[in-house]
């Protein structure tokens, strides 16, 4: 059901892809689930988020995979997608300036997963926009764009991890960028997220 084949083809022009959130979250609630689903469910939703709580989740798994045969399948899998090794944490700077002339400014969201698993992403990307005049600010308070949360159809915890964002970053940029895939997908997604609210 996630899949957005049909919405360039639609000749009515229904943007399936913009109900998918909203419908996750309707289903969500009434939904049967099974413990194991639940538990899953539960566990992606508190560590992915969060950097910290991811980094000591991978290292974990490393551990769990000398047991794996006795864990669950559904959490088998997650195990075989964990990393043999993760880079090492190294904190952006809170501002990055421009080389020669400023042209621009902007903030930059780091991203929770992408921060942990590549972090040379976003330094290659601050070097880029300061070598073409761009001044970048990294809000340090920042946290996950709640893209993640919206996947799960947990709409009340993805708005309010979206909020803190809102807040944090600072209205006097040019533009906000990110290079993560999933977390651009998701602030295009605050439109319907906050569909009727007039305070943001």
């Amino acid at each position: 059901l996630g899949c957005w084949a049909c919405v360039p083809a639609c000749p009515s022009g229904v943007a399936y892809g913009g109900l998918l959130t909203h419908y996750r979250a309707a289903v969500g609630d009434g939904r049967q689930r099974s413990w194991l689903d639940t538990a899953t469910r539960k566990l992606l939703a508190e560590t992915l988020p969060y950097p910290g709580r991811f980094r000591a989740a991978l290292a974990a798994g490393r551990l769990g995979k000398a047991v794996q045969r006795f864990v669950p399948a559904a959490l088998r899998g997650m195990l075989d997608l964990s990393p043999a090794a993760v880079p090492p944490a190294e904190p952006l700077p809170d501002m990055v300036p421009a080389q020669g002339q400023r042209r621009a400014r902007v903030a930059l969201l780091a991203g929770c997963v992408q921060s942990v698993l590549m972090p040379d992403i976003n330094w290659a990307t601050l070097r880029v926009l300061s070598a073409n005049g761009v001044e970048t600010v990294v809000p340090p308070t920042q946290g996950c764009c709640g893209a993640i949360l919206m996947h799960l159809g947990e709409e009340e915890q993805a708005r309010r991890l979206a909020r803190q964002n809102i807040a944090v970053f600072p209205q006097d940029v040019d533009a906000l960028l990110t290079n993560a895939a999933g977390c651009g997908s998701g602030m295009h997604d605050y439109r319907l997220l906050f569909a009727g609210e007039d305070d943001l």
